[in-house]
């Protein structure tokens, strides 16, 4: 304690000596200082405080080396000094030539030390009066003062600038931005948002509200309301949520999930085993369970550029019931036939009602919107009867047209309708028997596939909405084909001048049009004709010639005598569609308004029989195009469910991924004897290339 008051007396002399060995004039350079005295004890020797010249930096009266505040900013010397040792200068924070404690603003932040103060906001050593960054985000005072870059309103137009006077205050929160450790309030610091623009929108990630542009609030997507933790990172890729455009890297922008509704940090939110981007894509509803392509039989490869497909293969499921058919009644007008006239014109309608699947009414996308033993028919987009289960499993058709033509002798065929879908409009049309006493059973039926058979003109026609119609009364290519021939007689019209020298030439007609020939037959004007000697006989030589036979080579001819003809009828129709073995093929096609041509990336198509689930184990199979792969049935029983493995190329070089994910749709289609039984949509998916994100300084 001695010590100390003695210090405090010679302080004064050692100055004099110090000062007075030269004989110069105070503040004079030929003095020798060979010691330091700290007269008010802050740390700073007398000499840098200017002893001297008595310096009296804050005009109090009061010389600095006394001063225990020369600059009179509240902050006390001793702490804007420095070290406290009187041998190194004092500090001088913002390198101005001006110590601390003589500078009003020792950060040159434009704040006077006296309302930053000695506090330490950052806890980082130094008071916030000399630091340059008080809050320790990594953003200077000065650039957070004045908050250039901001919108934190959200109204993409930049804030006003602050100033020292108002400094910006992103939040409104009463603390100024270069004081706060979170500026815009969304639950983020601003170290962790850093300095970037994320999104390129003018705007730095502190100062915006949605740093990358989703939709989702940075305050969303943060993970949690500590701004002490990380911002969360869904898919582990180093980018935070608040980041990045595809936080769950599903392939689907999170602005697209956004729109769609679905969690932006989950890859598959509905959870049914297919991802959001596939579903977004497929136009299925991702946050919907049952709704996905997989659940209407359809499927997706994801198929990035060169890189290996997902998945390598797929099997797809087919039903093969005859969907479309167009029944063309051909009556003989002869006067025995007048009960079978009365009988049809009659019957008809309600033949065709019983034959054709019950529609519900009830509007559907896949089967399983339809109840128990019914289908999704995809020509109404209604649930109609199982074609499998109907009528006690004998069937039914859900798209039925009939028409109706006649005939007497040679090249008398007369085309009565047009092949439609009303069955009263062919029911008026049978009308009553003709003219005529002999009947040509064997060269009418040529002429209504090639009308050009018949010398006479047998008025052809088709109905408007039938693009390319086949035969003479315009059957829909799409259609199973079918002709019932109704006759008492036998073929009395010869070969007609040689236009059918034989049964088989008739037979050839029909199957080069795909029409099928069921024969309904009566009895009583037989015995004088040619080339075939009975109805029953010319029924069955006409089916087996035109390849209208079923799995025992049998054709499908029915005694049908008056009134029996109704039944019969019906029998045979049902048994053509179900007994008639089809030629079932597979086509692939790229369908329009897509990302372009889907079928780049199909390899090849092959037939499954392997037994499991519906792919049933049949034969025999063929391969059509030389690829060697088997995709064909060529002989197929309607009805019979079949499989299809759909092999897409390994890796594809073709289609680089752009911003977006593109969808390529082809639609796979079963035929059965060039009638479409069923149908699968096939998406191919190149996801999108990842975003350009910036890094954070750090």
């Amino acid at each position: 304690m001695r010590f100390s008051r003695l210090s405090l007396l010679l302080a004064p002399l050692t100055v004099a000596i110090v000062y007075g060995c030269g004989g110069d004039e105070p503040g004079g350079t030929g003095g020798n200082v060979t010691a330091l005295s700290d007269a008010d004890g802050d740390g700073i020797s007398d000499i840098d405080e200017g002893v001297v010249d008595e310096i009296d930096t804050d005009g109090d009266g009061t010389p600095d080396y006394l001063d225990t505040d020369s600059d009179n900013d509240t902050i006390l010397d001793e702490i804007e000094g420095g070290d406290g040792d009187l041998n190194t200068a004092p500090i001088d924070s913002d390198q101005d030539g001006t110590p601390d404690f003589r500078d009003l603003d020792s950060d040159d932040n434009l704040i006077l030390d006296q309302i930053e103060l000695a506090a330490d906001l950052d806890g980082d050593g130094t008071g916030d009066y000399a630091d340059i960054d008080n809050d320790g985000d990594g953003a200077g005072d000065i650039v957070e003062i004045e908050g250039p870059d901001m919108d934190c309103d959200g109204n993409l137009t930049a804030d006003p600038i602050g100033t020292p006077d108002a400094p910006a205050d992103c939040d409104g929160d009463g603390v100024p931005n270069f004081m706060d450790f979170d500026s815009d309030d969304d639950t983020i610091s601003d170290k962790d948002e850093g300095t970037v623009d994320t999104d390129s929108d003018g705007f730095v990630d502190r100062y915006e509200l949605d740093s990358d542009n989703d939709n989702f609030l940075d305050s969303v997507e943060a993970g949690d309301a500590d701004i002490n933790t990380a911002p969360v990172d869904s898919d582990s890729d180093l980018t935070p949520d608040f980041r990045d455009p595809d936080s769950d890297n599903d392939g689907l922008s999170d602005a697209n999930e956004f729109a769609a509704g679905t969690d932006p940090t989950n890859p598959d939110s509905d959870g049914d085993g297919v991802s959001d981007l596939i579903e977004f894509a497929a136009g299925t509803n991702p946050n919907d369970a049952t709704d996905n392509p997989q659940a209407k039989g359809d499927f997706v490869f994801v198929v990035p550029y060169q890189e290996p497909t997902t998945p390598p293969d797929d099997t797809l499921e087919f039903r093969t019931s005859v969907q479309f058919a167009d029944v063309y009644f051909l009556f003989d007008e002869t006067g025995s036939m007048s009960q079978e006239f009365t009988a049809m014109s009659t019957s008809v309608p309600t033949i065709i009602s019983d034959l054709k699947c019950n529609d519900t009414g009830a509007a559907c996308l896949i089967d399983s919107d339809c109840a128990m033993n019914e289908i999704c028919f995809s020509g109404t987009g209604t649930c109609v009867e199982d074609p499998l289960t109907a009528n006690m499993g004998a069937g039914c058709v859900p798209d039925l047209w009939t028409g109706v033509g006649r005939f007497n002798n040679c090249n008398t065929y007369q085309h009565n309708v047009a092949l439609q879908s009303d069955p009263t409009v062919t029911a008026n049309a049978i009308g009553n028997t003709g003219p005529g006493s002999a009947e040509s059973v064997v060269q009418s039926p040529a002429c209504v596939a090639d009308p050009t058979i018949c010398t006479n003109n047998p008025s052809c026609s088709a109905d408007p909405s039938v693009a390319n119609p086949v035969g003479c009364p315009g059957f829909r290519p799409e259609a199973v084909r079918i002709l019932i021939s109704i006759t008492d007689a036998d073929n009395q019209g010869g070969t007609c001048g040689g236009t059918v020298p034989d049964v088989q030439t008739a037979g050839t007609a029909l199957a080069n049009q795909g029409i099928k020939f069921i024969g309904l037959y009566g009895t009583g004007d037989d015995g004088s004709g040619t080339l075939c000697t009975t109805p029953a006989d010319c029924a069955q030589q006409l089916g087996v010639a035109s390849g209208t036979v079923d799995t025992m080579n049998q054709p499908f001819a029915y005694p049908a005598l008056d009134s029996q003809v109704v039944d019969a009828t019906k029998q045979a129709v049902l048994e053509v569609v179900r007994g008639v073995p089809l030629n079932v093929t597979i086509d692939a096609a790229d369908e329009p308004n897509d990302a372009g041509d889907a079928l780049q990336f199909l390899d090849y198509l092959e037939v499954n029989v392997s037994g499991q689930g519906n792919c049933t184990m049949v034969s025999p199979t063929a391969d059509t195009n030389a690829d060697t792969h088997d995709d064909a049935f060529p002989a197929l029983l309607g009805g019979t469910p079949v499989c299809w493995n759909v092999i897409p190329v390994a890796s594809q070089s073709t289609t680089p991924p752009a911003d977006e994910p593109q969808l390529f749709l082809a639609k796979l289609t079963v035929y059965g004897d060039g009638s479409p039984l069923d149908s699968r949509n096939v998406y191919f998916l190149v996801p999108p290339k990842d975003a350009d994100i910036p890094p954070v300084p750090r």
